[in-house]
């Protein structure tokens, strides 16, 4: 794993929690962060909070095998 992708994981992790003592975080967004992290994914809220859209970081070359089984996780 490469050091950018290990301090761009590190820094979701940390935004997302700020993210989240302000408030501005949603239990749905909670659940889809806990449920990508079983595939030791890093997802953030983002846009205005409050529930809107999130963000997972994929590493290359794990997309074609985790996107389909996050789906259904997600579904």
């Amino acid at each position: 794993m490469s050091c950018s992708l290990i301090l761009s994981q590190k820094l979701i992790n940390e935004n997302h929690a700020h993210l989240r003592e302000l408030g501005v975080s949603h239990e749905s967004l909670e659940t889809i962060k806990a449920k990508t992290a079983t595939y030791d994914l890093q997802t953030k809220l983002t846009g205005a909070g409050g529930g809107g859209c999130a963000v997972t970081l994929v590493p290359d070359g794990e997309h074609i095998l985790l996107l389909p089984r996050i789906s259904i996780l997600l579904s």
